[in-house]
């Protein structure tokens, strides 16, 4: 996939921002789904309470249980550290 254009601004933080999203979604190839798997593993790893709504009728539920036994090896993890 093709790298999205940068908007032109002159506030650093906002410069940063778009330059680290711009990287983790190079990581996924910009894959939204691959993305947000990921996004879902790091979640469930980090021990917090997560509340979400409840699954809708013919919805894949995320295994929460089989997420907390990936190691800190995933591609997220390892690019952010």
């Amino acid at each position: 996939m093709a790298t999205v254009t940068p908007r032109r601004t002159s506030d650093e933080v906002l410069v940063e921002v778009r330059r680290i999203k711009e990287e983790l979604a190079a990581v996924y190839d910009f894959d939204v789904h691959r993305i947000a798997e990921e996004a879902r593993r790091q979640q469930a790893m980090s021990g917090r309470r997560i509340l979400a709504p409840p699954p809708k009728d013919g919805d894949k539920k995320f295994d929460v249980d089989a997420a907390k036994t990936l190691s800190k090896n995933s591609e997220l993890y390892q690019h952010l550290a």
